[in-house]
């Protein structure tokens, strides 16, 4: 079954000048395998085509908006949400996209008046998290790379916290049996974040982070860029792997 990447990253200068790579849905799809015969990418910032009408499965990646953003997109990628989620769709938000699904079905997203989350951090998983079939096969303690500064503040109706931490208190959470959703990036690597964190440093210098401590403690997080895969696997989307 086809997997719908929502790229909703759109660089600006200061980035867009770097030679790196910067398609966060080849990102996506590298932490997935890299077949690229599994995905459609649907770009909604672009809106230059629909999306897949009954995609197999959707995820929805990072971006530098906020769901609060007076923008038209953000409120047509909502009503994708919300019927994809009342098609029963499997579902994956990261950061951006955890925050989407939250706004798009009921709850709330604010920014964080502990300030930005950045680099490496640990999450500990709730109970739930800990019997859920994504990231069940995890440690209790993860390791994560992050990087935002908006974060759900109530969670849509019936959803279950999955993890969480001191500094913000939803970093995953689940609606019904196909919704997930995860603040932190299991997509990124130490290059990807070092790339989005470059041209960002006065920026974070005058939000009162350590730049250099945050990229002095970068580590790769492999167990985190296992839940791409699990997600697959527990909704029967990779092809070499049983249901």
């Amino acid at each position: 079954m086809s997997i719908l990447i929502v790229n909703a990253a759109e660089w600006g200068p200061e980035h867009a000048s770097s030679d790196y790579p910067k398609d966060v849905a080849d990102w996506i799809a590298d932490g997935f395998g890299g077949d690229r015969s599994r995905f459609d990418v649907w770009r909604p910032q672009r809106e230059d085509a629909p999306p897949p009408a009954i995609p197999g499965s959707v995820v929805i990646g990072g971006s530098a908006c906020s769901t609060y953003d007076d923008h038209a997109w953000i409120g047509r990628l909502a009503e994708r949400i919300r019927d994809w989620a009342d098609r029963g769709t499997p579902m994956l938000g990261i950061c951006f996209g955890h925050q989407m699904i939250a706004h798009a079905l009921g709850g709330s997203v604010e920014k964080n008046p502990n300030g930005w989350e950045v680099g490496t951090c640990e999450v500990g998983l709730t109970d739930a998290g800990a019997a859920d079939p994504l990231l069940a096969h995890l440690p209790g303690k993860l390791t994560v790379l992050q990087s935002h500064q908006d974060v759900v503040t109530r969670m849509p109706p019936g959803a279950t916290c999955l993890a969480a931490n001191d500094h913000t208190a939803c970093e995953a959470m689940r609606i019904g049996d196909s919704i997930r959703s995860v603040q932190f990036h299991p997509e990124y690597t130490v290059a990807h974040i070092a790339f989005l964190l470059g041209p960002r440093r006065e920026m974070l210098a005058a939000a009162s982070v350590d730049y250099d401590a945050v990229i002095e403690g970068l580590t790769e997080t492999p167990e985190s860029r296992s839940i791409l895969s699990r997600f697959a696997r527990i909704h029967a989307l990779d092809r070499n792997c049983a249901a």
